[in-house]
């Protein structure tokens, strides 16, 4: 947000082109971006083409301030993005400059460099005809899902025990991943025609860049499905479906231990918020805190950090928490796998 400017109306106009003297807010332009929290894309903007000299940039630069762009009371973020371009591997890279303001009053300073490929139909027909190809089996995976499921459907008379089975559930999830993947890849190809054609900046590259790092996520997600998949096979084998057998066995008493541990950190991460969210990063919102907790049973913490903010409630935050979540919950929940194990140790055993 921007406070009241004082504003330049030749300047603005001589050197950003604004008819109206003043900066103008676009509701469109840029990507969300989340910091200390979700902020939708767009907001007041002032563009500094990449065409223009470094002389024309830094006296572009000086205006955007002299004209109260930033202020001390209203602001609140402000982000900073331009994008490099190397063309000896024809990478992007998207680079944010993140400013935001905590509520206690204490500024929050970020940056990100994420690098991103255009599709370059010139050299990558290879490519193309290998994912075509990847792509028919994966259709042909989803139509073998289908008809298996209308077979169970046929001999048992319902779906039910098709439907929930675990197995089932995770080639569904790795099919329509899949399918989401190339549905952002051909877009991917679509807007990097366009870049390549129309050479928009930067909104083109912004799209490019939001689908491609999109890709990876979804792929990374895919590539640990399909690892674990292999365990549905390992049940083959009396010595190597020991894990699967174990978790058969305690999925009654886990999936209780495990509620009561996620409610109980749920509570510690409402408490923490309200503690230290004002100022701390780390407990920036409540998804964040609960995050923070977490990774402070693995010994992950900054205990300084949250005793200088609340000095005198962070020793009986701290202990309560590592007492009741890590040495009580967590050994109750190591208990209840190691019934089971022993359990399905005893199975295996002749008689």
């Amino acid at each position: 947000g921007m406070g009241k400017c004082r504003h330049d109306p030749e300047q603005l106009q001589r050197l950003f082109g604004l008819s109206s003297g003043m900066f103008e807010f676009s509701a469109e332009t840029g990507s969300a971006i989340r910091a200390l929290k979700d902020h939708p894309a767009g907001g007041y903007v002032a563009d500094i083409p990449g065409t223009v000299s470094f002389e024309q940039a830094r006296e572009r630069i000086h205006a955007i301030f002299d004209n109260g762009f930033v202020d001390q009371v209203a602001t609140r973020f402000l982000v900073i993005e331009y994008f490099a371009y190397n063309p000896d591997i024809n990478v992007f890279t998207n680079n944010k400059l993140i400013c935001e303001l905590f509520p206690g009053g204490s500024w929050f300073t970020r940056t990100t460099h994420r690098p991103f490929k255009i599709f370059d139909r010139d050299s990558s027909v290879a490519q193309l005809v290998f994912e075509a190809f990847f792509f028919a089996f994966i259709m042909y995976w989803a139509v073998s899902l289908f008809t298996d499921a209308v077979r169970h459907h046929r001999l048992h008379g319902t779906l039910f025990g098709y439907v929930f089975d675990v197995w089932i559930i995770m080639d569904a999830v790795n099919i329509t991943l899949f399918i989401a993947a190339f549905g952002m890849r051909w877009q991917w190809f679509q807007d990097s025609s366009q870049i390549q054609t129309r050479r928009e900046y930067p909104a083109e590259l912004d799209a490019l860049s939001e689908s491609y790092i999109r890709q990876i996520q979804i792929n990374a997600i895919n590539t640990v499905l399909t690892f674990l998949k292999i365990l549905k096979y390992a049940q083959l084998n009396d010595s190597l479906n020991i894990l699967t057998r174990t978790l058969a066995k305690s999925q009654e008493n886990i999936v209780g231990v495990l509620g009561m541990f996620v409610y109980f950190v749920f509570a510690y991460a409402l408490c923490g918020y309200m503690l230290y969210g004002s100022n701390l990063y780390n407990y920036r919102s409540i998804d964040q805190t609960y995050n923070t907790l977490m990774r402070m049973l693995l010994g992950d913490m900054d205990y300084d950090e949250m005793s200088k903010e609340q000095r005198s409630v962070t020793l009986a935050f701290f202990w309560t928490f590592i007492l009741l979540a890590q040495f009580l919950l967590l050994n109750f929940l190591i208990a209840v796998l190691g019934d089971a194990f022993h359990e399905a140790v005893e199975d295996r055993l002749p008689i």
